[in-house]
């Protein structure tokens, strides 16, 4: 992705990547905010974030019931706009 390409036209700046990128981290989001707030009601043992085996260890290192809820969000259409969009540039040597 050339990011003066993307700097040439504000529009599809602001409107596809941006967005799109809004929209991919929007559920991320979501999902670490109800999992502190609703799981585990604002209640975190600082020592076990660092520890080998604590309660915050998933296997390697994925918290699948995350990934889970992650995967329920349908592919939102202005993501999708700026996968196109990514994927419409080409890459060419020496530029």
């Amino acid at each position: 992705m050339q990011p003066w390409k993307l700097m040439a036209d504000y529009g599809s700046y602001i409107f596809g990547w941006l967005v799109g990128y809004s929209g991919f981290l929007g559920p991320i989001a979501g999902v670490l905010i109800c999992d502190y707030f609703v799981v585990r009601k604002k209640l975190l043992v600082v020592e076990d974030l660092y520890r080998r085996n604590g309660q915050y260890e998933y296997s390697r290192g994925f918290n699948w019931n995350a990934v889970a809820a992650l995967a329920r969000v349908p592919l939102s259409p202005s993501l999708a706009y700026c996968i196109h969009l990514c994927a419409s540039y080409t890459i060419t040597p020496g530029s």
